[in-house]
This record gives structure tokens, C-alpha cells and sequence, in this order.
């Protein structure tokens, strides 16, 4: 199952973001994830156990991140102090065992203001994601898609 082919005039939309930020994984071999955020909303955040693997996953999540983008306008910024927040948020959060279809573990990760997963490989992170809960996505924000859609979307599933 395979991502539609989007129409020519929503392509034409989503030009200006993936041109700019086509290259950011590239900015730094360090360079392992991503916050993505959309206005004043935070929309996700993705980490990869290797800069290798986020490069090989880029062009499906820029696509994932730029299509969120192009759903509408978006007033405002979020600061730096409310991503490093979200981010000390994750490493907090309440972790369950979760399923997984493939090879390693699943864990699943949740607080009243986010949740996620991560997949492990013994001990190491090969891919963690969190979203902001509903309750705590503004209005404003596109991010209209439940998690499990948003996962799918963002990965081609």
C-alpha cells in the first residue's frame, strides 16, 4: 500500500517547502532527527538511530511534513524553550511495552500532553516518534489526521 499520487496543483504547493528544506539533513553528519512544527504547533517529532537512516527516510517525511504545511496558513513560531520543553516532555514520558510486526521491540510512550512509540533493537533507538495530543494541538494547526494516520502518512504505510 502506497502513497496516491498527488495532484499537480498540490504538488505545485508543496515546491517551495521541500526546496528549502530539502537539504536539511545534510546540514550535519550528527543530524538524526527532527521537530517539526507549523505555526505555533508543534506537529511531530522524529529520531533515527543513524543520520544514514534519517537520510534514507527524508524524501517521505519531507513529503509527510510538507503536505501538513501546505493544508494551511500559520501564525506564529514556537519558541525554542517550548521545543526543548516537548523534548524534555518525551524523555519523561511513561513508557509501555507496544507491538511491532517486524523484528525488535516496540515501546510506547505517552503523557497527557504527547504520545509515541519507538522501536528498539536491543537497547538502541533505530526510531522514536511523538505528536502532541489533540488537546493539545491549536487550532489553527492542520494537523487534523489521528496519530496512527499521521504515522502511516509520514512513512508511506
Amino acid at each position: 500500500m502506497g502513497q496516491q499520487p498527488r495532484p499537480a496543483k498540490v504538488q505545485e504547493a508543496l515546491r517551495p517547502y521541500q526546496s528549502a528544506l530539502k537539504d536539511l539533513p545534510a546540514m550535519g553528519p550528527d543530524i538524526v532527527g527532527v521537530l517539526v512544527t507549523h505555526g505555533r504547533a508543534i506537529v511531530c517529532l522524529d529520531v533515527f538511530a543513524s543520520h544514514d537512516l534519517l537520510l534514507k527516510l527524508w524524501p517521505k517525511l519531507l513529503q509527510s511534513y510538507t503536505t501538513e504545511a501546505a493544508a494551511g496558513r500559520a501564525q506564529g513560531t514556537v519558541t525554542l524553550e517550548e521545543a526543548q520543553r516537548f523534548l524534555v516532555e518525551v524523555r519523561a514520558a511513561q513508557r509501555t511495552p507496544g507491538t511491532t510486526d517486524g523484528a525488535g521491540s516496540a515501546v510506547k510512550i505517552r503523557t497527557e500532553r504527547l504520545s509515541g512509540s519507538a522501536l528498539l533493537d536491543g537497547e538502541v533507538v533505530v526510531h522514536l516518534d511523538a505528536f502532541p495530543t489533540a488537546a493539545n494541538v491549536p487550532a489553527a494547526s492542520p494537523g487534523g489526521m489521528d496519530l496512527n494516520e499521521r504515522r502511516r502518512d509520514r512513512l508511506g504505510r
